[in-house]
């Protein structure tokens, strides 16, 4: 048998055991007759032989050999992330080429190096999040502004859409099916209730009993509605005015 074959098995059939690996890594000091090596001891958590992977539960981070200190990845290595076993304590893991170990001897179990348990993992919750996540893209998808819509088109729609259901209807914006704000201006001097003249929404305002009411359904919520939206449009744009520099701004 090989000493690759024989450390191929000795893996696979010590997972859960206290091992101690020996491992060549490659030095950016020593001569290159050298053949620096390190000693990994820890429980061996896992083995994947399709990826030829190691993983060693060391209990705790060891410190990285002189030699690597020098080296772009040890950043990483220095502040990367503990986790805790089933006593509490912190608990290192190193990930190692099988291909790179020369050496595994099984020691004697010892159980300050505990074996940190991996929870089964909640599929019913990642699908839910998964189609929770799917949805609320395709919602957003659905209040993106057609193409031909200036850039203030979609400012005034996500305004007016944080507290009054929006849709798009090709160039205009549907609030509530009740009032439409038309391009290319999006003010209130395009929006409007199909039906109600703005005189007649005004009326509405100041005297719900208004003959209106009875001639055309629920005018009074659609007037509520047309003055909620105007009010939006009023800080949209005086928002939008302050943000352009002013002319004499632009003549210096």
């Amino acid at each position: 048998m090989s000493r690759t074959d024989a450390i191929h098995e000795t893996l696979q059939s010590n997972v859960s055991a206290i091992v101690q690996l020996t491992v060549s890594y490659p030095s950016f000091h020593a001569p290159e007759y050298a053949v620096p090596t390190e000693s990994l001891v820890g429980r061996l958590w896992a083995y994947d032989a399709a990826s030829n992977v190691v993983v060693i539960e060391t209990g705790h981070t060891s410190a990285l050999a002189p030699s690597m200190r020098r080296a772009a990845a040890s950043a990483v290595c220095e502040t990367s992330p503990r986790v805790l076993s089933n006593s509490g304590a912190l608990a290192g893991f190193k990930m190692v080429r099988a291909s790179k170990i020369q050496r595994v001897d099984v020691l004697q179990d010892d159980q300050s190096i505990p074996l940190t348990t991996v929870h089964p993992v909640p599929v019913a919750a990642i699908e839910a999040r998964d189609a929770a996540a799917k949805k609320k893209c395709q919602e957003r998808v659905a209040q993106l502004a057609p193409s031909n819509v200036s850039d203030v088109g979609q400012v005034v729609f996500d305004a007016v859409n944080k507290t009054l259901p929006c849709r798009w209807h090709d160039s205009h914006i549907i609030v509530l099916d009740e009032v439409v704000i038309s391009g290319p201006t999006y003010d209130i001097s395009t929006t409007y209730v199909p039906g109600l003249p703005d005189d007649q929404l005004q009326q509405l305002l100041h005297d719900e009993d208004a003959n209106i009411s009875s001639q055309i359904e629920r005018a009074n919520d659609k007037a509520r509605t047309w003055q909620r939206v105007t009010r939006v449009l009023d800080s949209v744009h005086a928002q939008q005015a302050a943000r352009r520099p002013s002319l004499v701004e632009r003549a210096s």
